[in-house]
C-alpha cells in the first residue's frame, strides 16, 4: 500500500474509483465493506484484505462504509489507537463501545438519509445479519443491495492471487476419528431434525470434518473450500488440484470433488433435487453467507447453530492428549525464548517487537514443529454453546490502559469432569485443566495480595511446568537454568 510520510496510508484515489463505481455502475448511495471472508473467517488470506485495503487500517476487526462525501471507520477499543495512526484525512473512526457511537449495522438505519440504496457484497455478511438490517432499514425505506462483484476488487489494481495450496490428510492416529464415522455422526443429527442436507461453508469445519489440513490461510490449517451433506451425497467443493494424493485417497470414491467456483450453482439447483416442504429444509449455519441464503431461495433453508461446531468442540481422547502434548512441547520453545531474551536483555543488546517476534517463530513455528502442532489438534472452541466436558477454552484475564500498558495472562485449558464431595442437584460439575506450559512471570506478582490458595495453585502450576517441560531441554543449558528458575516455588 502507498503510505504517506506520517506512516498513515493515502487513500483518497481508492475512495474515488470506490465512488465512481458506486455512483455510475450501481447506483448505490453508501457501501459497506466487512472485515470477513466470503467465509467468515476471522484471519484472512492477502487477497480478501479488502477493508484494510480501502482504508488503511490493517487491525483484525473493524468494517467501513463509505458514502459519496464521507467514509466511516468502525472498530472496537482494542484497535483506537492504532486505527488513528494508519488511516488518513479521508476517515472517520467511529469509536463502538463509547456512549452515543452506534455499531456499523445501527449508522445504516439511523445515520444515513432515508431512501438510501446501501451496496454489500453479500458473501460477505451473514444471511441472519442481512436479515436484521434490512428489517431495521424498512421504517426508513432503505435497502440493502446485494452485489455479486465485489467493488474494492475491482479498484484494487495489484490485488493478490488466491492462494492454493497444497492439502494433506490427516491421519486418524491424530484425527481419533474417521471421516467416515464423522459423516454419519453428522447425518444422525440432520436426520433427528428432518434436515434434508446441511451446507458447510466454515473452513475449521470443513478442515475437521475431512480430516484434511491445508495453509491458504497463514498460520491456520486450513483451505478454501465449501461442503454439502446430503442423506446420500458427500459433496466438497475445492480445487482437485490442491489435494495431495494420499488426501485424495483418503477421501475415496464416496466423497464427490467438485471445483471452488461450482458451489453456488450447484446450491441454486439443490431445491429442485431435493424433497423439502415446511418440515423439511436445509440447514445453513449462523455465519453463512447472504449469498448462500439467496442461491437456496427463500423458504428453502433453516439458519441454526452448525452441528458440527457442538461436534468438533467436544474433543475425543487423542485430540486432548494432543492437545497436552503440543503444549508441552510450545512450553519449551518458550522456555528457549525467555532465556535468551533476557540474556539479550542483561547483555545490554537492544531487541526491538519485530525482532523478539522473528526469534519467537524461528524457536516456536519452522516447519516441522508447526506440523506437529497441526497434526496434534486444529484450534480452539469459541461458540456459545455451553461448556461441556472435552471442550478446549482459552483463559485470557487482561486489563489495557490506551497509551500505557497492557497485561493478560493467557492459559488453554481442557473442560473436563469434576469430582467433588457433593453433587447438588445431580447435575455433576466441570473443572479446568491448564494445558499452557509456560511460567508466570514471578517479577510481576504481588504476593501479598494472593490468598494461601492462589500462592498454592501457582507453585503447583509451575511445578508441573518443570516436570513436564524441562525433559525438552536437556540439550539446552541455558533454557533448562531459566525454566528451573521461574518454576521455583514463590
Amino acid at each position: 500500500m502507498a503510505a504517506t510520510t506520517n506512516g498513515t496510508v493515502n487513500t483518497t484515489k481508492r475512495l474515488a474509483a470506490l465512488r465512481q463505481l458506486m455512483a455510475q455502475e450501481h447506483n448505490v448511495q453508501a457501501y459497506v465493506v466487512p472485515s470477513e471472508d466470503q467465509h467468515s473467517s476471522e484471519y484472512l488470506a492477502d487477497c480478501d484484505k479488502r477493508r484494510a485495503f480501502i482504508s488503511g487500517f490493517s487491525g483484525s476487526a473493524g468494517c467501513a462504509v463509505i458514502t459519496p462525501k464521507e467514509a466511516f471507520m468502525f472498530t472496537d477499543g482494542r484497535y483506537f489507537l492504532q486505527a488513528v495512526k494508519e488511516m488518513d484525512q479521508n476517515w472517520t473512526l467511529m469509536k463502538q463501545g463509547l456512549q452515543d457511537v452506534p455499531t456499523w449495522q445501527e449508522f445504516l438505519s439511523k445515520n444515513l438519509e432515508s431512501s438510501t440504496r446501501i451496496g454489500i457484497d453479500p458473501t460477505l455478511i451473514s444471511a441472519s445479519n442481512a436479515d436484521t438490517i434490512s428489517k431495521a432499514l424498512g421504517p426508513t425505506q432503505s435497502t440493502l443491495v446485494p452485489i455479486d462483484q465485489n467493488l474494492v476488487d475491482l479498484v484494487w489494481g495489484d490485488r493478490p492471487a488466491r492462494p492454493h495450496n497444497s492439502i494433506i490428510h490427516l491421519d486418524e492416529k491424530y484425527a481419533g476419528q474417521s471421516l467416515g464415522h464423522k459423516i454419519r455422526a453428522l447425518r444422525e443429527e440432520l436426520a433427528k431434525k428432518k434436515y434434508q442436507a446441511f451446507v458447510v461453508n466454515m473452513l475449521d469445519e470443513i478442515a475437521w470434518l475431512f480430516n484434511l489440513r491445508g495453509s491458504d490461510i497463514e498460520y491456520n490449517p486450513v483451505f478454501f473450500a465449501y461442503a454439502v451433506i446430503t442423506a446420500d451425497s458427500v459433496n466438497l467443493f475445492v480445487e482437485k488440484t490442491q489435494l495431495s494424493d494420499d488426501a485424495l485417497k483418503n477421501l475415496g470414491d464416496d466423497i464427490k470433488i467438485k471445483p471452488y467456483d461450482a458451489f453456488f450453482g450447484y446450491l441454486r439447483e439443490l431445491p429442485t433435487v431435493l424433497t423439502l416442504d415446511e418440515e423439511a429444509k436445509v440447514l445453513i449455519g449462523e455465519n453463512a453467507s447472504h449469498a448462500i441464503a439467496q442461491a437456496l431461495g427463500k423458504d428453502k433453508y433453516v439458519i441454526a447453530p452448525s452441528p458440527i461446531a457442538e461436534m468438533k468442540a467436544i474433543k475425543n481422547a487423542t485430540e486432548l492428549e494432543g492437545f497436552r502434548q503440543s503444549h508441552i512441547r510450545d512450553g519449551a520453545a518458550l522456555a528457549r525464548y525467555f532465556a535468551w531474551l533476557e540474556e539479550q536483555v542483561n547483555n545490554g543488546v537492544e531487541i526491538n517487537e519485530s525482532q523478539g517476534a522473528d526469534k519467537l517463530e524461528a524457536l516456536r513455528s519452522d516447519a516441522w514443529a508447526r506440523r506437529a502442532l497441526w497434526k496434534d489438534g486444529l484450534g480452539m472452541s469459541y461458540n456459545s454453546t455451553p461448556l461441556k466436558a472435552g471442550m478446549t477454552v482459552s483463559n485470557e484475564p487482561g486489563y489495557y490502559a490506551d497509551g500505557r500498558f497492557g497485561i493478560r495472562i493467557e492459559s488453554i485449558v481442557l473442560v473436563r469432569d469434576a469430582t467433588t464431595p457433593n453433587n447438588f442437584g445431580d447435575k455433576g460439575y466441570l473443572g479446568f485443566e491448564v494445558v499452557t506450559m509456560c511460567p508466570i512471570s514471578k517479577k510481576l506478582i504481588d504476593t501479598s495480595l494472593l490468598t494461601a490458595d492462589e500462592q498454592k495453585w501457582l507453585d503447583a502450576y509451575h511445578a508441573q511446568t518443570w516436570e513436564k517441560v524441562s525433559p525438552l531441554l536437556e540439550n539446552d543449558e541455558r533454557a533448562l537454568k531459566w525454566l528451573e528458575r521461574e518454576t521455583s516455588p514463590l
